[in-house]
């Protein structure tokens, strides 16, 4: 048994009626907003160091980082204590540890973990590099800054 059927007119359904009328928009293709093309981020050009490329390290612990693999010159800051005693005279009217630990990694030794540490007062750290990346840490070894420096 075969089924066909053919139908004769302008689209409108019954003969002689109104032809079809298309509304604005219905029947095209609309991309959705996530497929989009967006234009690349692009590298600021004062960013020696690509600190761009490492913003994603923000938020992470020190111990989930092995910054002697990352390329180039790097140094990583963070907060220090000594083990002088300090007053606990006016404990809120403290500031932050006035010494930070400054370890430096020499670049292309990524296999010993060759690094230069030393604790410094804050204005005792050296020149900045602005192809050297700057890593800032708290005081319980997170990520909170990169740049370059």
């Amino acid at each position: 048994m075969v089924l066909s059927a053919c139908a004769f007119g302008n689209g409108s359904g019954l003969q002689g009626g109104e032809p079809f009328q298309r509304r604005p928009g219905q029947g095209l293709y609309q991309q959705p907003q996530n497929l989009r093309p967006q234009p690349m981020q692009r590298i600021p050009v004062n960013d020696l160091c690509q600190s761009q490329m490492y913003r994603g390290l923000v938020g992470r612990h020190e111990g989930s980082v092995y910054f002697s693999a990352l390329p180039g010159l790097k140094r990583v800051v963070k907060p220090a204590e000594t083990e002088v005693a300090r007053s606990d005279f006016l404990p809120d009217m403290d500031i932050l540890p006035p010494n930070v630990l400054i370890r430096d990694y020499l670049p292309g030794q990524s296999i010993y973990a060759s690094s230069i540490q030393t604790i410094y007062g804050g204005a005792l750290d050296g020149p900045e590099v602005p192809e050297r990346l700057l890593i800032e840490l708290d005081d319980d070894g997170y990520i909170t800054r990169v740049g370059c420096g």
